[in-house]
């Protein structure tokens, strides 16, 4: 989805080079995910009566025999690798120029998926009781989001990326 919203052109050729280049970002924020996300699946299974979890945790717990809390220490030390390991393809790519300006844009992006799957879990209502959309997001689920109002050509892109590393923190400079 991401490709298609920042209209980014990835050829076949490259798709299996983003998928490694990518693989520490989609690792850790699938244990992100299912760190945040065990508490509603472990209630949705228990009431379907059902004694198995598609969730890392649940893995780990069975597989070592240990509890919650030890699984979710797991795998935060494997997202806390697989992060590492990715700001050092992040750092790499920006100097790469045997692929295309595509997909060194799409994985700089997907650093900030990261973050933003981080933030996401933490505050959403999904997985977080008691928390409630704010106006706006009421507003949007209920009369869609407005329409954009501007499209980026292929140079824009490049601009809006150079500043970006010029004006505001990486993932890359934060996490270091």
């Amino acid at each position: 989805m991401a490709i298609f919203a920042m209209g980014l052109h990835i050829s076949e050729h490259e798709f299996g080079l983003l998928s490694e280049l990518c693989r520490p970002a989609w690792v850790a924020m699938g244990l992100t995910n299912d760190i945040y996300s065990w508490d509603k699946e472990k209630q949705a299974a228990d009431e379907a009566g059902d004694d198995h979890l598609c969730n890392s945790i649940w893995v780990l717990m069975k597989e070592h025999g240990i509890e919650k809390e030890e699984a979710e220490n797991m795998c935060r030390g494997v997202i806390k690798e697989n992060v590492a390991n990715f700001v050092e393809t992040v750092r790499g790519v920006h100097e790469r120029k045997d692929i295309s300006m595509d997909l060194r844009l799409f994985v700089e992006t997907a650093q900030y998926m990261i973050n933003g799957n981080v933030a996401w879990s933490k505050g959403a209502p999904r997985y977080n009781p008691g928390v409630m959309y704010n106006a706006r997001q009421l507003e949007w689920m209920t009369n869609d989001t407005p329409k954009e109002v501007e499209a980026w050509d292929r140079q824009d892109k490049v601009e809006r990326s150079v500043f970006r590393r010029e004006r505001m923190p990486s993932f890359v400079d934060v996490v270091a």
